[in-house]
């Protein structure tokens, strides 16, 4: 999993509001349950019962009836039975007396405003015309009205009136007339019996397809593979990845469109959000980020509105433009998964949804960011060394007659592109979110020139960060500087609803640590000026003095810091066991609930959001002079200031804070 990480939906109702805000966010406009009811029993029920009672999710949702029987085949076939379907005329009313609680809602999703209910196998019914016609009839003397019934061609094959109802709903892969395809793959084993597809010639065949006899409502499906559930006799098909996915839902879109009059009425199902067992999600995932998602809403918008060429510049989402919006450019220096990107994407978001601008992305280079990036604008890979062709001035040329007037550069590593956005009458604010040794090491020196020649003004987030630049780098005190501290725009961190010790007792058990251990966390991509090997070596000398304490890593480790944190640990002995290098971790909120203390071990860290994050979750922080810009705050009991970075100095403070814990955590939350 990508951003949402592994997630229980009943325990953390975030994960349901932020699944919600997610699918609104790249153009979903509803989700489809599966309803699993046996003769009266219902299972797996608690999600869906969730999701439509709270309040604050306002993304519509339908059922599907799954009534099939349960067995070990995953198929619902009568070998090895968990649990049996018995359908008769009593079910049928008990069904839709059950339901009705749902149909009768605000928030249920309707076709010509009658409630949608979706039956996965009307085959498997003794006479679903029948069923159908109970449904209907119990609805019209119960208050729910008329409703609109559907079912998927799963399995079954005939047409609505066969069956009673309404409209069939495709559902890929199944019933979509794909031919096994030879040579694809190389099996590992020599049992391999899977049936393998290429998912591109069914997405370039959908293209072309003519209108039913029937009411149709189309499906696709980004990915397909089980082998999770049936091992060596999977399906699996090899796909052409987002683009070919977003070329058969565009496809799908453009046909329900010429069918459909009321645009309310043109259903097109996408199989599935979270099916992870089948391969087939769009959820954000390690693999492909954000990607599926993207591929969404590009599908959505009409054929042609996004440019061709780099220099043809059109507005990002055309279907919700706006004349006279106002505009704003961003510059990020690349789109990669660091500190400052991450920063930059919520300036889009806050621009974007928060203050209603069109916004238009800048990036220096590409990167796994870039499907995050265009949810909220358009954006443009504007490489340094293109800065003298034609085709970049074209665009910066277009940007400015397009009325883009402004700018905004979020780090002196983009500051390269000031001069030439300010020479077409583009204002510009320069972000320094860097320290003299960054700057340094990555040689952009010139960035902070070109800040001090050409941005109206330059924004920094302490005194600090101000003063080493202007005395290290820039030789000369700043023309036009601003002294704006960073806020805190991850808010999960503050809303988690877990409390501080039933986290942190969650995350011992997670971690298989003692019932009473004190966690101490670091985050962030454990680079040199991150100073993992001294988090480490920290850890070590503060379990010499207690051994209640237990030390965790959150986010990757560069080469060379994992081999010197392997060093120290190796060296440690026991003590080893007291330190956990986890990596890349969607769910830090869990980690800053969790911690007693959060440890900045960096090396040089201007203003870093972890320790903001960390403090908004009553957990005090330490931090060393002279590195970083939080000194400002220093005085707040909520932040231990130690003079260096020796393990002894660190180990002891963090054994005083352990007798006073209380009141540091809650100075923590109020201060921040």
């Amino acid at each position: 999993p990508g951003e949402l990480g592994y997630y229980d939906l009943l325990a953390d109702p975030s994960i349901r509001r932020r699944q919600a805000a997610l699918a609104d966010q790249y153009g979903l406009e509803g989700f489809c349950f599966y309803y699993y009811w046996f003769g009266g029993r219902q299972l797996l029920e608690q999600p869906v019962d969730a999701y439509a009672q709270d309040e604050d999710i306002k993304l519509p949702y339908c059922l599907c009836w799954a009534n099939e029987s349960w067995s070990r085949r995953w198929d619902g076939r009568e070998d090895q039975m968990l649990i049996a379907q018995y359908h008769s005329p009593e079910d049928d009313i008990a069904f839709i007396r059950n339901i009705s609680r749902f149909l009768a809602s605000d928030k249920y999703l309707r076709v010509g405003g009658r409630p949608l209910v979706i039956l996965y196998r009307p085959d498997l019914l003794p006479d679903a015309r029948a069923t159908a016609d109970r449904w209907r009839t119990w609805c019209r003397e119960n208050g729910i009205g008329e409703i609109f019934l559907a079912y998927t061609l799963s399995f079954a094959s005939g047409k609505p009136d066969d069956y009673g109802f309404d409209a069939a709903i495709e559902f890929p892969p199944n019933n979509m007339g794909l031919t096994e395809r030879d040579g694809l793959v190389t099996p590992v084993r020599d049992d391999f019996a899977a049936r393998i597809y290429d998912l591109r010639d069914l997405s370039e065949e959908r293209t072309d397809q003519k209108s039913p006899s029937f009411r149709l409502f189309r499906g696709v499906t980004p990915q397909w593979d089980n082998t999770a559930g049936r091992q060596g006799n999977a399906a699996i098909m090899l796909d052409g990845g987002p683009s070919a996915y977003e070329r058969w839902l565009r496809s799908a879109v453009e046909d329900m469109a010429r069918r459909e009059k009321r645009p309310e009425e043109r259903l097109v199902f996408i199989n599935a959000w979270n099916e992870w067992a089948e391969g087939a999600y769009l959820e954000p995932d390690m693999d492909h980020g954000y990607a599926w998602l993207a591929a969404t809403r590009r599908a959505l918008t009409p054929s042609g509105a996004l440019p061709a060429e780099p220099g043809d510049l059109v507005p990002a989402c055309p279907m919700i433009d706006q004349p006279n919006r106002p505009k704003i450019l961003l510059m990020v220096h690349d789109l990669w998964r660091n500190g400052a990107q991450i920063h930059s994407l919520n300036l889009a978001r806050v621009w974007a949804r928060k203050y209603g601008y069109e916004v238009t992305i800048i990036a220096g280079e590409d990167g796994p960011l870039r499907p995050n990036f265009e949810v909220y604008g358009q954006v443009l890979i504007l490489k340094r060394d293109m800065a003298d062709t034609d085709e970049f001035k074209k665009t910066i040329r277009q940007l400015r007659s397009q009325g883009y007037e402004q700018a905004i550069l979020n780090s002196c590593a983009g500051g390269w592109i000031t001069p030439h956005l300010a020479g077409a009458g583009i204002e510009c604010l320069g972000l320094v979110h860097e320290l003299p040794e960054v700057i340094r090491n990555f040689n952009i020196e010139d960035g902070i020139e070109a800040f001090e020649a050409h941005a109206r003004h330059v924004i920094f987030p302490a005194q600090l960060v101000q003063e080493r630049t202007q005395d290290e780098i820039l030789g000369r005190p700043w023309s036009r500087p601003v002294i704006q501290p960073q806020g805190l725009y991850k808010t999960e961190s503050i809303l988690h609803p877990i409390e501080k010790e039933e986290a942190a007792a969650v995350l011992r058990e997670r971690l298989s640590l003692p019932e009473d251990a004190l966690i101490v966390i670091g985050a962030g991509y454990g680079d040199l000026r991150k100073g993992p090997d001294i988090f480490c070596r920290w850890a070590i000398e503060a379990a010499r003095l207690n051994s209640r304490l237990y030390f965790v890593w959150i986010g990757g480790l560069a080469d060379d810091m994992r081999t010197a944190c392997h060093a120290i640990l190796a060296n440690a002995g026991t003590l080893a066991d007291h330190v956990r290098l986890l990596g890349f971790q969607s769910d830090t909120a869990t980690f800053y609930k969790s911690a007693f203390a959060y440890a900045l071990s960096s090396r040089e860290d201007p203003f870093p959001s972890t320790v903001l994050e960390a403090l908004a979750c009553g957990t005090p922080a330490f931090i060393v002079s002279g590195t970083t810009g939080l000194v400002s705050i220093a005085g707040s009991p909520a932040i231990i200031e130690l003079p260096d970075h020796e393990a002894a100095g660190f180990a002891t403070s963090l054994t005083c804070l352990i007798k006073s814990g209380p009141r540091y955590q809650k100075a923590s939350k109020a201060g921040i």
